[in-house]
């Protein structure tokens, strides 16, 4: 073995860990900007189609606190499903939207 394959092979060793390191803050910055852009909701899935599905029938409680709470889950609505209409909303895709990706889907790129 030369000197010279020993430093060639030092010097790639640091520059894979920068890459490996620049990699992981880059992934990193899309997890994050990924999480900044889901919408938050107080609400499960089943009490906002529950509550709209029961207020498009007619069944649903006058109360001004009861009011406003299917009006916010409109607007979520309205910005994550691009409508305001319960039955076009799919219950398994606003469940996918409230509760977010599997949390093993999640963690998958680590490993």
């Amino acid at each position: 073995m030369h000197p010279w394959e020993a430093w060639t092979t030092l010097a790639y060793f640091f520059i894979l860990i920068i890459l490996a390191f620049l990699a992981d803050r880059y992934k990193a910055s899309q997890v994050k900007k990924e999480e900044q852009t889901q919408h938050f909701t107080p609400y499960s899935a089943m009490e906002i189609y529950r509550d709209l599905i029961n207020e498009q029938k007619g069944e649903a409680s006058n109360e001004p606190l009861d009011i406003r709470r299917r009006g916010e889950m409109k607007e979520f609505l309205q910005k994550t499903m691009k409508t305001d209409d319960i039955k076009q909303v799919q219950l398994d895709d606003l469940k996918k939207e409230i509760n977010g990706e599997n949390m093993i889907k999640r963690i998958q790129y680590r490993k």
